[in-house]
């Protein structure tokens, strides 16, 4: 039972730094496999090398026809990032959000707006 809880920590990690280096490095677009088992290939139609369980999140490097060619981390090993190509039909793109939120300065309480609430008086 540990042993599963270590892997999706580590699973999850691995999304994390994924996520953050897609941010970081150069927008690259996420996407999440559908297939309960995607099989990563060395080359559009060529040697399976490893499967990703289903959910699984990885960045889109580029697409030639029905395939796919994704940067994933291979099971609990966060570092370095692997590439390969997977069939399109079995990905479905992660759209990033397009709110931003800035923080605001607090105020100093005398300085904070009054407010007559007088609906929430009663």
């Amino acid at each position: 039972m540990a042993t599963i809880l270590e892997n999706n920590v580590k699973r999850i990690l691995a999304t994390l730094v994924l996520l953050i280096l897609a941010q970081a490095t150069y927008a690259l677009p996420l996407a999440q496999t559908t297939a309960t088992a995607l099989n990563v290939r060395i080359a559009p139609e060529g040697s399976v090398v490893v499967s990703l369980p289903r959910y699984t999140v990885v960045g889109v490097v580029e697409t030639q026809g029905d395939w796919t060619k994704i940067m994933y981390f291979p099971g609990s090993d966060p570092a370095p990032a692997k590439h390969g190509w997977v069939s399109t039909y079995y990905l479905r793109a992660i759209k990033p959000s397009n709110k931003r939120t800035e923080a605001q300065p607090a105020l100093p309480a005398d300085e904070m707006p009054i407010t007559n609430d007088t609906a929430s008086a009663n």
